[in-house]
């Protein structure tokens, strides 16, 4: 599971840097008017991934229980059965685009685009979801083996692969119907890719119309819709407010907010990507019946998430108002308040994310989607009202009590009761620990950012440093048990031999 997390963040890393060196080559390649059209259909076409209706995390958890049950015909029902979903919901894509290209100009002013190459620009991101669909089947598939390794690679490959092409077409001077060739075809690649890679973690797994099972397809479904819901309470909860700051406000204060929320999404990233290859091996242990082993895992996972979540939030509430003044300019110090408002909501919010995995896991969620349909109106109720009577403030404020209102009460409850496990242990063996850490954290922190706030980018690179080996400390002393450190430390032993393995081979090289 370390080496799937390790991967993760890999992953995240690489793909976050592409994306960030590739943005300015499209702008400047596309030109302001049709990077815009880039944005403005690739947004619309995006709304097909509701289509999903959850799909992806049932075939993650069906195919990591059969494999944790050793049952090989589920393994191959799920795949088989989750293909033929997607294979019919990539030929309504393909249909929906038509309509799409035909009724969107009547909506948005797309008048300096020639016909042409807008319907070209519909057909070519219309299909390219429609391949997504059934690449992203396979990626759970990889998900539910546990092999977020291979899935990680398939990843970076197609997308180093996309962006060298986007730079090649752009120089050639194809434009945007060129870049729309692209990412289809790199959609189609992942597909080829993802297969071989499965064949190579999987080598008995049979695709064949055969194994299709309409029971199969039945159980994806019901599971796949509550997991769907939560999906929905997610969208109202996280990307709405944009449009009721626009609403209530005035546009220009989505900026500061929007500068916020990419900290709290870069911070959710880093954390979330924890959490797929736990919910993996819960399922893995949920088929094989072993509900003593998912008891202990839940409880590590608590004290990690809750150690994770708690440096990162905190570090931003310490650190935010320099970090938006050095990275976006004075101005931006102004929304401090919405900065440590925001983050002490993330640190409840993911310090609970094992929560969830495990209620998914166990297939328990289907209360989970109803009350986060709720929680996300609630949220956009509350951020209506509040947003006209305290401006940008209020809009988050919506956000943050429903949030934590149900991370505090509803759902730790919910997740107890089906552990069969009491406050007084979730206290002592979960959370007790860390938040102790952090208190200690906090307490030495505080005082000293009192005295002595950095005043430029070095400075406050050398502040992050000693805080972060002061929580990291605090984390191994405080905030783990005996067990937790003597794991920390055998891994590092193992990391270390394998660097001076490694070093050895190469000075060996050298010499010969």
């Amino acid at each position: 599971m370390l080496r799937n997390i390790l991967s993760n963040w890999v992953g995240l890393v690489v793909a976050g840097a592409i994306s960030f060196l590739i943005t300015p080559v499209l702008v400047h390649g596309l030109g302001n008017f049709y990077f815009g059209i880039w944005v403005l259909v690739s947004s619309i076409v995006d709304y097909y991934g509701f289509l999903d209706l959850g799909m992806r995390t049932a075939v993650v958890r069906f195919v990591a229980r059969s494999k944790g049950g050793n049952e090989r015909q589920g393994l191959n029902q799920t795949l088989t059965s989750g293909l033929a979903i997607t294979m019919v919901i990539a030929i309504v894509i393909l249909g929906s685009s038509a309509l799409v290209a035909a009724v969107l100009p009547r909506f948005v002013d797309v008048s300096r685009v020639p016909r042409p190459i807008f319907r070209w620009l519909v057909g070519f991101l219309g299909a390219s979801i429609a391949v997504a669909f059934p690449a992203r089947m396979l990626s759970s598939y990889l998900s539910g083996l546990q092999r977020y390794d291979l899935l990680n690679l398939a990843t970076i490959s197609t997308t180093l692969m996309r962006a060298v092409c986007f730079v090649i077409i752009l120089r050639c001077g194809y434009g945007i119907i060129g870049v729309a060739v692209v990412t289809c075809a790199a959609w189609v690649i992942s597909l080829t890719l993802q297969w071989i890679l499965i064949r190579r973690a999987d080598p008995e797994v049979v695709v064949h119309w055969s194994e299709t099972s309409w029971r199969r397809i039945r159980e994806l479904f019901s599971f796949g819709v509550y997991a769907f819901l939560n999906t929905v309470g997610d969208y109202l909860r996280f990307y709405v407010d944009s449009i009721v700051i626009a609403r209530v406000l005035d546009v220009a204060l989505i900026t500061p907010f929007d500068i916020v929320a990419k900290l709290m999404e870069y911070m959710k990233s880093v954390v979330i990507s924890c959490g797929s290859p736990l919910m993996s091996e819960m399922c893995a242990l949920d088929g094989g019946n072993r509900d003593g082993e998912i008891e202990r895992i839940f409880l590590r996972s608590i004290r990690a998430f809750t150690l994770l979540s708690g440096f990162m939030g905190f570090m931003l509430v310490l650190n935010g108002r320099e970090l938006l003044r050095v990275w976006v300019g004075q101005s931006f110090t102004a929304y401090y308040n919405l900065l440590v408002l925001l983050s002490l909501a993330y640190i409840v919010l993911l310090s609970q994310h094992p929560s969830i995995l495990l209620i998914i896991a166990k297939g328990r969620h289907q209360a989970m989607g109803w009350w986060s349909v709720a929680e996300g109106v609630i949220n956009l109720s509350l951020s209506i009202y509040w947003g006209r009577r305290y401006g940008l403030f209020g809009v988050a404020l919506g956000t943050v009590v429903p949030l934590v209102a149900l991370r505090v009460s509803i759902q730790p409850w919910y997740t107890l009761r089906i552990l069969s496990l009491s406050v007084r242990r979730y206290i002592a063996e979960g959370v007790g620990r860390p938040l102790l850490a952090c208190a200690a954290f906090l307490a030495v922190c505080v005082p000293i950012q009192h005295l002595a706030h950095p005043e430029n980018v070095l400075h406050l690179m050398v502040t992050s440093a000693w805080q972060t080996v002061l929580f990291g400390v605090l984390a191994l002393t405080l905030g783990m048990n005996r067990a937790d450190r003597e794991y920390v430390f055998q891994r590092g032993r193992q990391v270390a031999n394998s660097v001076i393995r490694m070093r050895e081979t190469v000075s060996l090289s050298r010499a010969a």
